[in-house]
């Protein structure tokens, strides 16, 4: 009994170093959605990143974005297989839309500004309090949507940039002579 227990905790402690795949399996590259952002490394020294458009046996497509001189642009790479040396996947963040985050910060500061004015021009007369209370108001609900946005994309981005980045192919050590 004490043997297979001991088989048993020996296989459990060995199991979670197994890997379920190869890393020089090209069909795992070939199983990348579209728009999966990834992180490609060449073997000329250069890395590129961007969403994936398609991959076959060949190699793949890549939507990258590029600064120019005016604004960034995206461009469609095709990157052949033998290019490349290893294949990252980052998981995507789903921030909220800063849009909405903003406008509903301005409006729910509003909407508390003019409240608080206008109970202080009930008690004390008619003195615009609630105009002045709605501006201030707006101002800080929006400035305080801003630091709540700040904070959130902190908070789910370095958690998962630490921990989910997962290396998807990494190209046999052979091709390293080139």
């Amino acid at each position: 009994m004490r043997q297979i227990l001991a088989a048993l905790l020996a296989l459990l402690l060995v199991a979670p170093h197994l890997p379920a795949h190869t890393r020089h399996d090209w069909g795992e590259v070939e199983k990348l959605t579209p728009e999966m952002l990834v992180t490609i490394s060449l073997w000329n020294g250069d890395t590129l990143s961007g969403h994936v458009i398609s991959a076959n046996d060949s190699g793949l497509q890549l939507e990258t974005r590029e600064r120019r001189t005016r604004g960034t642009a995206n461009l469609l790479r095709e990157i052949d297989r033998t290019d490349i040396q290893k294949i990252t996947r980052i998981p995507a963040l789903n921030l909220p839309n800063p849009e909405k985050w903003m406008a509903a910060g301005a409006l729910i500061g509003a909407g508390a500004g003019v409240t608080v004015g206008a109970v202080e021009d009930a008690r004390q007369g008619n003195n615009g309090r609630w105009f002045l209370g709605g501006v201030a108001g707006a101002a800080l609900g929006f400035f305080g949507s801003g630091v709540v946005l700040v904070s959130v994309g902190i908070g789910k981005s370095v958690p998962v940039l630490a921990h989910h980045v997962k290396l998807v192919y990494e190209a046999a050590a052979t091709a390293a002579s080139k």
